[in-house]
């Protein structure tokens, strides 16, 4: 199986994406393999620097900055700004968020992802649990056998689920794997 499915880089055309992020109050965060580049840091940089452990390879103008193959494009702008990221629709796959929107290769997702692993191990689909709490989950949300979304999930997140569990910051994931996945097998087991 190639690890490289996930990994197709994000075309498009980035003088035009630069000039109109450059005028706008935004933050922009560039995904590579090697790194994270970004206009400036902020509370969302800081949060990537804590998940990933790594510095920004680059922080400031990101005419200047010299990356690689682009993953994802993260724009912050502290609202949803459909505007803004409808110029990109013909370029890639936009995900809006409530306080931006995320640019990523056309076919590239999370259910494209575990689509690439049901056809590898042959998993039925209805064996499979997904669990989100943002826009770039409703299609593995949709999808698989079972969708989870976070009590913390906009209402967009938790109307594609089939069921809505606590706040992530209330364990409530934990509680899930443990009552629903690891009772039900060993319930199965015993059968």
């Amino acid at each position: 199986m190639s690890s490289s499915l996930q990994k197709k880089p994000v075309i498009l055309d980035e003088e035009k994406f630069h000039r109109l992020t450059a005028d706008e109050p935004c933050n922009v965060i560039i995904h590579t393999e090697e790194g994270i580049y970004c206009k400036e840091r902020s509370r969302d940089v800081n949060q990537w620097i804590q998940e990933g452990r790594k510095q920004p390879k680059y922080v400031g103008d990101l005419r200047h900055a010299n990356y690689g193959d682009v993953l994802k494009y993260s724009v912050i702008t502290g609202k949803a700004n459909h505007s803004l990221s409808m110029l990109f629709t013909n370029e890639a796959e936009l995900i809006n968020w409530e306080n931006g929107f995320e640019i990523v290769a056309c076919g590239v997702s999370k259910w494209s992802a575990i689509k690439t692993l049901i056809r590898a191990y042959g998993i039925r689909k209805d064996e499979i649990v997904t669990i989100g709490d943002g826009p770039n989950d409703i299609s593995m949300l949709n999808h698989a056998g079972m969708g989870v979304a976070m009590g913390n999930a906009a209402s967009n997140v938790k109307a594609a689920a089939n069921l809505v569990i606590g706040d992530h910051e209330e364990d409530a994931l934990a509680k899930f794997i443990e009552v629903y996945l690891i009772h039900s097998y060993f319930s199965m087991e015993l059968a």
